[in-house]
This record gives structure tokens, C-alpha cells and sequence, in this order.
């Protein structure tokens, strides 16, 4: 698994945990206290600007492809090259938490979902682009990688992750093979986003009356407090309404 590409599916794993978080909250936040809300402006000011900002990012990950074949030039080399790949991963990531937290606050808008499919394959092809790394840091070799390490104050802070994928050579793959497994990771995502979809804003939730007198719309968020009822039939209601619903998309 190449140095980068590892990184990349680290940080849309961390953001994925985030999302799956939030995702047994009601489809709108309008009703939400202001406390538990998010303020996207922290992130982007405006939607115009994550626009800009996405524009600007399309040319700086495929240029990021120019360091392929360079990596053993001179630590200088390495040096830009792992600078320039770090930046843009943590502006990649950005731009994805903002469109994903978008998002979230309406999944039952057609633009904000498209943004979060944009930024979604943005970083799936960042990690295609970079996916070069590791296999050409083992081709050059430790010793030289070493020297460079030494050599460049530049590369004290990715020390340690060059470091690492030395050590995991025999788990590495080929060039080749690494930007395959790297150019699906948009695919390996469709199954998790087609349920976020399905289960907060496209299913249409049952309702139950419970034994207190309390109407309740089941969808997830009721159904975490409710299965917890110290009621035993309303927890029993609770649970056989909930998944009766799910078992209606049985194929």
C-alpha cells in the first residue's frame, strides 16, 4: 500500500467514522438547538469559495504526477514532492469534511449531495495520483532514502512515515498494482453512501404509538433511544416495527 494512498484512506476512513456519527439525526437541522450545530464559515466562507478552492485543487492533484520517477533525484526532490503531496491532502480533506458536513445538514439536497460526490472522487483521485510513492521510495532503497533523510532538514518532519513504508516493503505492491487498488476506492465507498442515503432521508419511517400515549416517527435516531425503553413491550415494538420496515427491502 503505497505511503500516501494509505494516508488518504486513513483520513476518508476518519472522516467516514464523523459522518456515520451523525447520521441518526433527523434529515433537516432546523429544529436543532444552535449549540449542537455546526458552522461550516469555520471551514469555507461560502459555498463560492469551496468552489474555488475545488477548481484550484483538480490541477494541483494532477500535478502532483510530475514527481513520479524524481522521488530519488536528490533529497531536495523528495523533499518538494512529499511537501507538496502533504498540502494537498490536508486541502483535499478539507474541502471533503466541508461537503460531506454540507451534506448531512439535508440529505435531501440534490446540490449538496452532488458536492459531496465531487469531493468524494477528488480524493479518490488524489490517492490515484500519489499512489506512486511508496513502491519508487523502495526502488530507490533505504540507504540512499537514509542519506536524504540526513541530508535535508525538509524531510525531519516526514521521517517517520518514509520510514514506515520502508519497513513494510514486503507488503507493498507494484507501481502498477497500487494505482489500481487506488483508483477504486470511489466504487468501495458506494455501498456505505447508498445506505447514509437510504436510512436519514429516503425511507420512509414507520410510526408507532408507544405505551405512554407517545406518538414516534422510528426512524434511527428514536430507535437508539427507544430500543433502550425500560418498557420490555415498548422496546419489543420498537425493535419488530423498526426492522419490519428494513426487511420490506429484502430482494
Amino acid at each position: 500500500m503505497s505511503l500516501s494512498a494509505s494516508k488518504c484512506r486513513w483520513l476518508a476512513a476518519s472522516s467516514a467514522v464523523l459522518i456515520m456519527s451523525t447520521s441518526t439525526i433527523a434529515q433537516t437541522t432546523e429544529n436543532a438547538p444552535p449549540q449542537v450545530e455546526w458552522n461550516l464559515a469555520e471551514i469555507y466562507e461560502s459555498l463560492d469559495a469551496w468552489q474555488r478552492e475545488k477548481n484550484e485543487l483538480d490541477g494541483r492533484v494532477a500535478e502532483l504526477e510530475a514527481f513520479k520517477g524524481r522521488l530519488g533525484e536528490s533529497a531536495g526532490v523528495l523533499a518538494d514532492a512529499l511537501d507538496a503531496i502533504s498540502q494537498t491532502e490536508k486541502d483535499v480533506v478539507r474541502l471533503y469534511v466541508y461537503a460531506f458536513l454540507e451534506a448531512d445538514e439535508d440529505r435531501r439536497l440534490s446540490a449538496a449531495q452532488e458536492r459531496r460526490g465531487e469531493a468524494a472522487l477528488l480524493l479518490s483521485q488524489l490517492e490515484q495520483a500519489v499512489s506512486f510513492v511508496s513502491p519508487e521510495l523502495l526502488s530507490v532503497g533505504s540507504s540512499v532514502i537514509e542519506q536524504y533523510l540526513n541530508r535535508e532538514p525538509r524531510l525531519a518532519k516526514h521521517a517517520f512515515n518514509v520510514r514506515n513504508t520502508l519497513r513494510q516493503e514486503p507488503h507493498t505492491l507494484s507501481d502498477e498494482a497500487e494505482s489500481i487498488i487506488a483508483g477504486t476506492s470511489s466504487m468501495r465507498q458506494g455501498p456505505e453512501r447508498i445506505f447514509a442515503m437510504l436510512s436519514s432521508s429516503d425511507m420512509p419511517f414507520p410510526t408507532i404509538t408507544l405505551s405512554s400515549g407517545e406518538t414516534v416517527r422510528l426512524d434511527q435516531a428514536a430507535y437508539g433511544k427507544h430500543r433502550a425503553s425500560q418498557n420490555r413491550s415498548d422496546r419489543k415494538l420498537v425493535f419488530d416495527t423498526y426492522w419490519q420496515a428494513w426487511k420490506s427491502y429484502e430482494s
